[in-house]
């Protein structure tokens, strides 16, 4: 939420959330997943621009997905996200008007200065809403592939970076259909792991798809993904996870964790050289915690973790329900 538009496309759909939830506390649940906030907010801005809702009241089913948008957004939607394929593909992030026609005005896109052609002459331009909105639509798109194409596409592109939160985001919506490709994710998660030299690029690997296994958000499948996991890079009944100077931040602690409470053996979990703060420690603390989770090793040297983070991490050190006491280093 650092960069502004991001804080706009968050705070817009928790506000909303909110509203609905003093309604109808019992039943409203906020956003879980980034794909979970990027659904709704894509559904709260068509709601707020498209003419297909003029007049209409905002329901919590319609926010939070329960209800199909109707055909004429969805043609709207298809030409959206073939355009944002499209810009991904190329590097492109700024569009014509001729690019943007008839989706000029639904919510997903800013106009931007005109750009001057010639002396006379001036054309409309338009970006997405933001990058992260152009992933998610591209994302949407994506994830109508049949399995088998879907499992060739994220295999062909998982090395680029610039395809890293589509697939995140594919993984997440994948998650509402309990598609089969999501296998795709759980084998490239065992392959990174095995690499006998675990370089850098295999590693990077390996963290990006513990992210996009806790968009998918499904416990039966993570739980089938760390068993093949450990089957496959145990020795000596240790697990060695080395995630080291790959730029995890808060939330990939989130992803980490929520694999790893899954693993059966004790688990050496290196995260130093990252830029982990006090906003990851609750969830390195819930894997402390966890009685099923054996975390013997930590690792977090050269983060940005202040004294109150360690001391947090201390508390549930000495807690620990294990035999031995989990060893952390800072």
């Amino acid at each position: 939420c650092y960069i502004p538009v991001n804080t706009r496309i968050i705070c817009s759909l928790l506000e909303e959330c909110l509203k609905l939830q003093e309604q109808n506390p019992t039943h409203m649940a906020l956003p879980s997943t980034l794909t979970k906030v990027y659904k709704g907010a894509l559904k709260l801005f068509i709601f707020k621009h498209h003419s297909e809702f003029k007049g209409k009241p905002l329901t919590e089913d319609f926010l939070m997905g329960n209800v199909d948008f109707p055909d004429t957004v969805e043609v709207t939607l298809n030409k959206a996200g073939a355009l944002a394929i499209k810009g991904i593909e190329q590097g492109q992030l700024v569009f014509d008007s001729h690019e943007v026609q008839g989706m000029e005005d639904c919510g997903l896109f800013n106009r931007m200065p005109n750009r001057k052609d010639s002396d006379s002459k001036f054309e409309a331009q338009y970006c997405f809403l933001h990058l992260t909105f152009q992933e998610f639509l591209a994302a949407r798109e994506i994830a109508k592939m049949n399995p088998d194409e879907l499992m060739s596409f994220v295999r062909t592109n998982a090395l680029d970076p610039k395809w890293h939160l589509v697939l995140q985001f594919v993984a997440g919506l994948l998650g509402d259909k309990r598609n089969k490709a999501v296998i795709v994710f759980e084998n490239m998660l065992c392959e990174s792991m095995n690499k006998s030299e675990y370089k850098e690029q295999s590693r990077q690997m390996a963290l990006l798809m513990m992210k996009c296994l806790y968009e998918y958000n499904d416990e039966d499948t993570v739980k089938h993904a760390a068993s093949k996991m450990q089957s496959s890079i145990t020795f000596d009944n240790r697990i060695n996870i080395d995630l080291h100077f790959l730029q995890v931040n808060d939330l990939d602690c989130a992803a980490i964790v929520y694999l790893i409470k899954h693993l059966l053996g004790n688990i050496m979990l290196h995260l130093d050289n990252n830029q982990i703060t006090d906003e990851g420690v609750p969830y390195l603390c819930a894997a402390l915690k966890d009685e099923h989770c054996k975390l013997t090793e930590l690792n977090l040297g050269s983060n940005e973790i202040s004294d109150k983070g360690v001391s947090d991490l201390r508390s549930e050190e000495h807690t620990s329900e294990l035999q031995s006491r989990p060893h952390i280093s800072y």
